[in-house]
């Protein structure tokens, strides 16, 4: 029989690291279909999210031809290079869907 640290499954954190999670509730949940949908939650001010920007960021876009046109402009223009995404700075796109 497999044990739990087998599966895969974690335990509990320690309280110490328990005490650094943050706990938010959900605040509007929008249904757009049966097994679609969206919602809002709170968020502590002490959660942030900082883009590093070209010196440390890469861009990778997937979608239709009419969105990654605008992309294709604007990356250059916040310090971004059309590249293999190899290196920071570097974006790719690539064109999800084909159109007729």
């Amino acid at each position: 029989m497999a044990s739990i640290s087998d599966a895969g499954v974690r335990p509990v954190p320690p309280p110490s690291v328990a005490s650094a999670l943050h706990v938010e509730r959900v605040t509007r949940v929008h249904h757009w279909t049966r097994s679609l949908f969206s919602f809002g939650a709170t968020r502590s001010p002490t959660l942030r999210f900082a883009s590093g920007g070209p010196m440390a960021d890469r861009v990778m876009l997937c979608g239709a031809h009419t969105v990654l046109a605008e992309f294709k402009q604007m990356l250059p223009d916040r310090g971004f290079e059309e590249g293999a995404v190899s290196r920071p700075g570097d974006f790719v796109l690539e064109r999800a869907f084909v159109e007729t």
